[in-house]
Order: structure tokens, then sequence, then C-alpha cells
């Protein structure tokens, strides 16, 4: 635990792990940089709250479960091998149980490969990527445990150190320290951290506050991006409640359209279906779904088909016969009237204006007066 402390040499803080009789491992809390969820937490945030966790004895759980299966011990802030700056965790597993081992024997075997801090963010905003794209940066977070996982989120996040003398199963608690049984725990101070983060910086050349342009420059984008979030959001709902007036309108431009050439269409049905002054249009449908003057068309047809029969027949009978009587003298020939039966178009047409009784007596008389 004092070279975790002291030591600056992330090699000889491995080493010293790796010959604990504990069950102990050194991971890499976060680092600061993009996650596989498009996320970020800085290292300023992460900083901020690993005080805070320890007091809360700082929980390891099984893969963000209620499952608490050990607990950290102390953080250090340094720069990561990527360069990127990081907390770097000092982790035990408890012996307690059956879950306490299975934990622990995947740690050791490297199915877990790492660590995945859980707690909440306050707020958030947008930054723009080295590829362009937009990242999540989490505001106001508050770390409240650290899940040992097999894949963290934060690709960098990884198991770095590992107790290879600590026993799979439950071992046999050795006595602590004097120094750290007054203390209850182990517990890096704050002003060390400190220390530690300002000695990297100045070692590295990494400046840790962010350019005061580059700051402005991005609350700009994050403030577009929120201004351009709200636009589209009421645009959404304007174009629900919006009626499709683009489309009823074009509806009724396409029925005005048509409305000319289906009147001209019915005019020239209506000229064509017309006899003699009736419009026969309709003849073909049922009775019961004509018009009442279409009835009464069928009806005066059908009669006229009837009159025009009897007519015929009628002609056929007043056929003139030539008889020769030489026997006789020649009488003088009588004045006999002439068949003035209306034609039956002229019936058809309403040229003639006579019923059916008033034509039969008509035949009769021009019957009577051929004989």
């Amino acid at each position: 635990m004092r070279i975790f402390e002291t030591e600056a040499d992330l090699d000889k803080i491995k080493t010293a792990v790796e010959q604990s009789s504990e069950r102990l491992y050194v991971s890499w809390a976060n680092v600061d940089v993009e996650d596989n969820a498009n996320e970020r937490i800085t290292i300023e945030e992460m900083a901020g709250n690993q005080d805070t966790l320890l007091e809360r004895n700082g929980p390891i759980t099984d893969e963000h479960t209620n499952r608490v299966v050990g607990q950290t011990l102390g953080y250090k802030i340094m720069q990561h091998p990527t360069e990127a700056l990081g907390v770097l965790h000092l982790n035990k597993i408890y012996d307690h149980n059956a879950r306490d081992d299975q934990v622990w024997k995947e740690i050791v075997s490297g199915e877990r490969k790492g660590s995945s801090v859980g707690g909440f963010n306050e707020n958030d905003h947008f930054e723009m990527s080295d590829q362009g794209t937009p990242v999540r940066v989490l505001e106001g977070f508050n770390h409240m445990e650290t899940a040992s996982v097999f894949e963290p989120c934060n690709p960098l996040a990884l198991n770095e150190a590992i107790s290879v003398v600590a026993k799979s199963a439950k071992a046999i608690k050795t006595e602590e320290p004097a120094e750290n049984a007054e203390k209850g725990a182990s517990v890096i101070k704050k002003e060390h951290q400190e220390e530690v983060q300002e000695d990297i910086s100045k070692k590295n050349g990494v400046d840790m506050t962010m350019d005061e342009d580059v700051t402005k420059a991005f609350e700009a984008v994050n403030k577009n991006l929120t201004e351009i979030r709200e636009l589209v959001t009421k645009a959404d709902e304007e174009e629900e409640k919006k009626p499709k007036e683009e489309e009823k309108e074009a509806k009724k431009a396409d029925e005005e359209e048509k409305k000319p050439e289906e009147e001209k269409e019915a005019k020239k049905a209506a000229e064509e279906s017309t006899d003699g002054g009736v419009n026969l249009a309709g003849a073909d449908k049922p009775e019961d779904e004509r018009p009442e003057e279409e009835n009464q068309l069928a009806v005066v047809k059908a009669k006229l088909a009837s009159i025009e029969k009897e007519n015929s027949e009628l002609k056929k009978k007043l056929t003139p016969v030539t008889k020769t009587e030489t026997s006789r003298p020649t009488e003088p020939e009588k004045d006999v009237k002439k068949n003035t039966l209306p034609d039956a178009g002229a019936i058809a047409k309403g040229e003639v204006k006579k019923s059916r009784f008033e034509l039969e007596s008509d035949i009769k008389k021009a019957m009577e007066g051929s004989q």
C-alpha cells in the first residue's frame, strides 16, 4: 500500500501488487477518452469524486449488480501509457463467500478484463471528437461504485496487475500493519493527490485545463446543437398537428381539372341517348333504379311496339285485290277512301297525338271504307 501511495512508476506498482498475499489488483477505473457509448468523463470530473468514493468504502460490484465483492483501497491520477490521463485504482476482492471466490478466479484468469465506473451525472454537453463525431461529455458526475467487468465500456479501463500469490479459495486473513489499523483503511490524502497530479502535468507538459478560446467554441457549438434539437422537435410537433393541406389542395385541383371533361362527356352522352326529344339514358337499368320518367318511357315504347305490330298486320289485310268479270258490265268505280293510317315512326316521334283507342277507331273506319 505504501508503494502504491508514493510511487509514480507504474511498473514498480505492478511488481508490488503481483507479490501481495492478499487478493489485490490494480485497474484503470477510467481514462479520459471517448468510450464505446460515445461518452466521456473528463479527468477533472473523476478526480473530484475519488475522496468521496473512498469515504463511502469504495464498493466494487459484480457487473454493476447489488453484489458487492470487494473494495477500492486507494487511487492515483496518472498518465496512461497512451499519454491520456486516467484514474488508477488499487482494489481488493473479498474472500467471504463462493461468489467472491468466483469473481477473483475470473480476474486472475483474465476473463474479467477491467473496470467500469457506476454513478450518475447531473448534466452533459456535446463536444466534437478528432474524427468529427459528437461526443457526450458528462458533467457533475457522481462516482458511486466501480464494477469488475468482462468487457469495459471505456476501452482503456483495463486491469494492469493482479496478485499471483493470493489464494483463489478462501484465504486466512492476515493482520494489518499498525499504521493502517489506526486509520481502519488505507486512504491516500487529497493533498498528496493534488501534488502528484501537479507533478505529472509539469513533467509531461500536459495542460489539464481547456484553452479559453476552445472552451468558448465548444460552448457555441453546444448552444447551436441545443437550438437545432429544439427546432427539430418543434417542427416534428407542428408536422403532426398540421393537416395535410397540400394533399387536399392537389386533390381539389385535380377534381376541378376533371370536372369540365366529365360535364362535356355527360352532355354528349345525353345528346346521343335522346330519341325524338325523349331521353333514353338509363333504359338498361332495372326499373326500380330508373327515374320515374324513364319508367314511363319504357311503357310508351312497349305500347308503340304493340301498335306498330298491329298496324303491320292490318296493312297486310288491307292489300287491294283485283278481280276481272267479263259477264258484268263495268260499274263506275266507287269512291274508296284511301288508307290514311299514321306511320309508326310518326307515332314514335310524337307527331300523332292519338290514343290507342283512337288509332283503332281510325283503322276500323279505314277498313269499312275499303269494302
